[in-house]
């Protein structure tokens, strides 16, 4: 599925001029800017589609998105460069609770555009998020999840050298969050994340501009609850996708800044080196 049918902007690829230009039309925010003009649509569902245009109205970027409840506390990095896109430029970020780290991770701010010198790169802030569901697998509850978990990984062992710390591996937390797309070199990055979580709610929304339905997922992971947006069909077993089910997904990352600079200030690159070996440096 792809990241438009995730928030129900699924429509052919004949009428995708059509959607992008109703969507610029209807736009509730345009801003203006150096790198030529970005235009938001915000649908009744909570669906966003964000368009970045050249000075002339030429089409540069569309990114689809999703403005919900939830919110975050992030500390922004840097940002890394797209070789070909600068509106498809990513932001590194670690995301903080009471401001001290839980991991790093990397986020398709939908608005770079307009928005990159506004970032407060190296404060902490408050950030909205979701993740775009791109595949994954559910179980019913905990209690399955962990038996699956045990079965998978029952016949591996521990290094002796770690017998000691480590009793016996167990398999994925429940609740876990791997920012796959972080550890990698600046060039490669994404912002793809492994979840695991607990589905807290569900519910289902239907895109007024694209015509299609996506379910809202609320899934409770590690750092915090976070908004997951998904076509129907996306995964098997999609009838446990309830309350108290188990989910591991592929998400893809888009948000952007709550709290912003005053005024514009200055951008940094990434340095040459993952944001893992950031981490550990610390």
């Amino acid at each position: 599925m792809s990241h438009l049918a995730s928030v129900g902007f699924q429509r052919s690829e004949g009428d995708a001029k059509e959607l992008i230009s109703t969507a610029v039309d209807r736009a509730t925010e345009v801003v203006e800017h150096a790198d030529g003009k970005t235009a938001t649509y915000r649908d009744p569902s909570g669906a966003t589609l964000t368009v970045h245009l050249s000075d002339e109205g030429d089409l540069h970027c569309v990114k689809p998105g999703f403005e919900g409840d939830s919110r975050a506390r992030w500390r922004p990095v840097a940002v890394t460069r797209d070789p070909e896109c600068r509106f498809c430029d990513f932001v590194c970020a670690e995301l903080l609770e009471e401001d001290e780290l839980v991991y790093p991770f990397v986020l398709s701010v939908v608005t770079i555009g307009s928005e990159r010198a506004l970032i407060p790169y190296g404060e902490p802030g408050d950030v909205r998020f979701t993740g775009l569901w791109e595949n994954g697998e559910l179980w019913q509850d905990e209690e399955a999840f962990r038996k699956a978990e045990e079965a998978e990984w029952g016949d591996v062992e521990v290094p002796e050298a770690l017998r000691d710390e480590i009793p016996a591996f167990r398999g994925w937390a429940s609740r876990s969050l791997i920012p796959v797309g972080a550890f990698v070199e600046p060039g490669s990055m994404t912002p793809h994340v492994i979840a695991h979580g607990i589905v807290s709610s569900v519910e289902e929304r239907r895109n007024e501009l694209g015509g299609a339905t996506f379910r809202l997922v609320r899934l409770d992971t590690l750092g915090g609850v976070f908004d997951v947006c998904l076509a129907p069909g996306s995964l098997e077993r999609e009838e446990l996708l309830g309350p108290g089910a188990v989910a591991r997904a592929t998400l893809w990352l888009v948000g952007r800044p709550i709290t912003s600079r005053k005024e514009p200030g200055p951008v940094p690159p990434l340095e040459r080196r993952s944001l893992l070996r950031r981490v550990f440096r610390r």
